[in-house]
């Protein structure tokens, strides 16, 4: 500073020169007497001088740090230098998940409230008759799946018993074709042979017998007998059985022809398919017991919805009790409360101005990734400035206070100078570079227009 320093003492002015020679005026008076102890005076001032100065930067009067406590994509920023008034939005993040979330604390609000609404009035006639024909219904359910199930059970056990008969016969038809084939493919055995060529002798003989006594019938009766209409008809008895028997003497010496093995064959084959078709036919009998369970389901859930309509129509004609409303209301303030902290979320997702101000630096971009608590930008109230000191060290702070007036200059507004005064100190000190230094805020009498928001300050502090 390029200041001559004044001090004053009585009503004279003296220079710094004038101060050198009265102090070695006064060093050779102490030499001469020592006893003498020296008064202090103005001189003890001149260690530290009368002006205190410091660095400093223009500051609002109000500024706050704003970031989200949540944190999120930034999906819209004010830019630098916005106004905004109180309550206005400053940044937003994608807030799809908490909107969603306040869609459906509204609506289950709702259905509580309603639930809550619908208990606490009064029953009216006609839904007590709904509720008394909706008893009906259930009752008449119930009625018909109870016949369902003993006509199923009915029509399963008669289904079963004839499939069980059809498939004996088709088992039986089936062994008696076999058989059959059987006896044609191994064809006549010699003892049926020896026993079918006897019976033809035998049948032989009898006709020769038969033969002769016609003949001897027919001699008496050329003499007057009257046997001979018997006789014939015994001749031709025995005729006929000689003549069938050869035949299935012949059939037997003749054997099994490929052609009457394959007809065998081929009703074989048929009575084994009616036996599988006797077969399929009781399994699908047997298989109506998954028809009779099904059945017993029905009856059940019958009974159910019966329950069901009888509670209801017994709630209706004695209302809820105090318990159910004391419930139905504590359902409807935990749907408030869920209400409230899903709109506080959303509310969370939005920054809003706390007051009306600048938005002096703006530090992230629309679609940038915010983590909880970091700062997006810096508000501040720019209609009122302020100076804060940046350098005050703790020796300097010592000797001023809330009230000590102030000269301002500033680097951004060569040769203009302005007038303030110290409005507050600091209580604790804050270490910065240099040493330890305390804050001291300065309000300006005059503040020049063209000030700015972090523009550089020199501070002189008068010191009493």
């Amino acid at each position: 500073m390029n200041k001559i320093l004044r001090l004053t003492i009585g009503n004279s002015q003296f220079t710094i020169k004038n101060f050198l020679l009265l102090f070695l005026l006064l060093f050779l008076v102490a030499c001469g007497s020592q006893e003498a102890t020296p008064e202090p005076t103005a001189l003890d001032e001149l260690e530290f001088g009368n002006v205190v100065s410091a660095s400093g930067k223009v500051m609002p009067v109000r500024w706050v740090d704003m970031g989200f406590e949540n944190g999120g994509r930034l999906t819209s920023v004010v830019e630098e230098g916005s106004e905004v008034g109180t309550g206005e939005e400053l940044a937003l993040v994608d807030a799809t998940d908490h909107q969603q979330a306040v869609l459906q604390a509204r609506a289950a609000l709702a259905i509580a409230e309603a639930q809550l609404d619908l208990a606490q009035a009064d029953t009216r006639e006609e839904d007590l008759a709904a509720a008394d024909g909706g008893v009906q219904v259930a009752q008449g359910r119930v009625s018909a799946a109870k016949g369902g199930l003993e006509q199923t059970k009915s029509n399963s056990s008669t289904a079963v018993k004839t499939a069980e008969a059809q498939l004996a016969q088709a088992e039986a038809e089936l062994g008696r074709a076999l058989a059959e084939l059987a006896l044609l493919q191994a064809g006549p055995r010699p003892q049926e042979v020896a026993a079918l060529q006897a019976r033809v002798n035998q049948l032989q003989s009898e006709f020769l017998i038969a033969e002769n006594l016609h003949f001897s019938n027919f001699i008496d009766k050329e003499i007057g007998g009257g046997g001979e209409e018997r006789a014939r008809y015994s001749r031709e008895s025995a005729r006929n059985a000689r003549i069938a028997a050869q035949a299935e003497l012949d059939l037997a010496n003749a054997g099994s022809s490929p052609e009457k093995i394959a007809a065998a064959g081929a009703t074989v084959r048929a009575a084994q398919a009616q036996v599988d078709m006797a077969e399929a036919a009781l399994e699908q009998a047997q298989a109506t017991a998954a028809d009779i369970t099904i059945a017993q389901a029905e009856v059940q859930i019958a009974g159910g919805e019966l329950a069901q309509a009888q509670a209801q129509f017994e709630k209706l004609q004695n209302g809820s009790t105090p318990q159910e409303i004391a419930v139905l209301e504590a359902e409807v303030d935990q749907a408030k409360a869920a209400l409230t902290q899903a709109e506080a979320a959303l509310d969370k997702a939005m920054l809003r101005a706390p007051f009306t101000g600048t938005a002096g630096n703006v530090l992230f971009k629309s679609g940038e990734v915010v983590a909880p608590g970091t700062p997006v930008l810096v508000l501040g109230d720019t209609s009122s400035l302020r100076v804060e000191t940046t350098d005050l060290n703790e020796v300097d702070a010592a000797r001023v206070g809330t009230g000590s007036s102030v000269t301002l200059t500033f680097d951004a507004l060569p040769g203009l100078t302005t007038q303030g005064e110290i409005i507050r100190m600091a209580p604790m000190a804050s270490a910065g570079q240099g040493g330890t230094n305390f804050t001291a805020v300065i309000e300006m009498s005059d503040p020049p227009e063209a000030l700015r928001w972090g523009m550089t300050a020199f501070v002189d502090i008068d010191v009493d």
